[in-house]
């Protein structure tokens, strides 16, 4: 199975090279899917529980180590030979995870210098909870949105 997204116009036999099906174009749920990085939301609680143990930095290293992941695999995933990879499904990808990571309330260490940027203990409790909300809101948005606009190749 590809995560290609293939868009109207979409040359057959890329189409069938990269997805196997034989219906014109993916639908609104098919891109949608595709566009969710599953393989590092399910890993990323998991890991982020390990490395709470550890210290700040090691959250902030899990994090960063998926966002790679979801880079790699992606790239590789949405690769046809002579088409390339597909770079917007890529970006797109990788800002829902990072979206995610807030939403689990990870970081990717932006709260870290936020912090020690001589905030007081009330001013941060404060951002967090605007985090939590915007990060939340964001997602949803996000990716309601996305799919209807991203349709593919064309």
């Amino acid at each position: 199975m590809s995560l290609r997204i293939i868009g109207p116009q979409a040359q057959p036999q890329v189409r069938e090279r990269a997805a196997g099906a034989s219906t014109p174009m993916d639908n609104y749920l098919e891109r949608l899917v595709k566009l969710v990085p599953v393989e590092a939301i399910a890993a990323f609680p998991l890991l982020q529980e390990i490395a709470a143990g550890r210290g700040l930095w090691a959250q902030v290293l899990v994090a960063w180590v998926l966002l790679a992941v979801v880079i790699i695999l992606r790239h590789h995933a949405t690769n046809v030979p002579g088409e390339g990879a597909q770079w917007t499904a890529i970006i797109v990808a990788a800002v829902s995870f990072f979206i995610w990571v807030y939403v689990m309330g990870g970081d990717f260490g932006v709260n870290y210098f936020l912090a020690d940027a001589g905030t007081t203990p009330d001013a941060a409790a404060e951002m967090e909870k605007n985090v939590s909300f915007l990060s939340t809101l964001a997602l949803v948005v996000w990716t309601i949105i996305v799919p209807v606009f991203y349709t593919g190749d064309t």
